[in-house]
């Protein structure tokens, strides 16, 4: 049995311009990154029946917010194979609507706040009883995989020392910016890159990294945001990446998340 606890999104996403009060069962306090990061987060907390403690996973969305997949679909697929999961809301924390916004607009993502967020749901998910601190991933999902590789790389080093580290992270359909194509160093988790073979304009920006950490699967025939059940007519984003719904690709990364949590999480002691 999964016990899993879900809040409805925000309705306001669906108008650009609107403000929007975020989903959310959980709250914690964004993570200082050198600076001071005021302010409040929200997110959708799941578990699995059980004390725990359990290996957890922070998902972060797309540039569209709060969306069914990160939702609904991961936390459902995630708490029944035994994760805690919390579902970060950056864009509603905020009183934002979908991008462009204050966090992404002319192609300028605020990494650092973005990354403050998922740091700080990093924390909040360590000090819970029921989750075991050592075996914590990241997901995240275009915007949210571009955080993970342009953000969360970049800012790591600014974490205090003894701070809570993630063991693992997942890029689905997330763009490769400049900093991580060009990134030469260590990076903080092992890190995992899906990317859609027909979602053209990001796997061609991530298929120039060399570098020994990244770790990419490419599916096969999949465009951008293939585990969308909504997007059943192919439509562009904002970054103008051709979208489209796919039953089988939504089938393999399930297949290859829970694998290599298996591998990263699960299995480590």
């Amino acid at each position: 049995m999964v016990r899993l606890v879900v809040n409805a999104a925000c309705a306001a996403l669906l108008a650009i311009a609107a403000g929007c009060t975020p989903a959310g069962n959980a709250s914690f306090s964004r993570a200082s990154l050198g600076t001071s990061a005021p302010g409040t987060t929200y997110g959708q907390l799941a578990k699995p029946e059980g004390n725990g403690p359990f290996p957890a996973v922070v998902l972060m969305h797309t540039c569209g917010g709060v969306g069914r997949h990160v939702r609904t679909y991961w936390p459902n697929e995630l708490t029944a194979n035994g994760y805690v999961t919390l579902m970060v809301d950056s864009f509603g924390s905020r009183g934002l609507g979908p991008c462009p916004n204050a966090l992404l607009r002319r192609g300028i993502v605020q990494f650092k706040d973005l990354s403050q967020d998922a740091f700080g749901a990093l924390d909040y998910l360590a000090s819970l009883p029921f989750v075991d601190k050592n075996r914590i991933a990241v997901v995240g999902y275009s915007l949210g995989g571009w955080v993970i590789k342009d953000g969360l790389v970049q800012f790591s080093p600014l974490r205090p020392p003894g701070a809570n580290t993630f063991r693992a992270a997942v890029s689905m359909y997330g763009p490769c910016g400049s900093f991580f194509r060009e990134f030469t160093g260590k990076y903080p988790f092992e890190l995992l890159d899906l990317l859609g073979e027909k979602d053209e304009l990001i796997f061609g920006q991530c298929r120039t990294v060399s570098h020994p950490q990244h770790n990419v699967i490419v599916l096969p025939g999949a465009y951008h945001a293939w585990d969308q059940a909504v997007i059943t007519t192919m439509r562009p984003d904002g970054g103008g990446n051709p979208m489209l719904y796919s039953e089988a690709a939504t089938r393999k990364s399930r297949e290859i998340l829970l694998d290599y949590l298996a591998k990263n999480l699960r299995d480590a002691r």
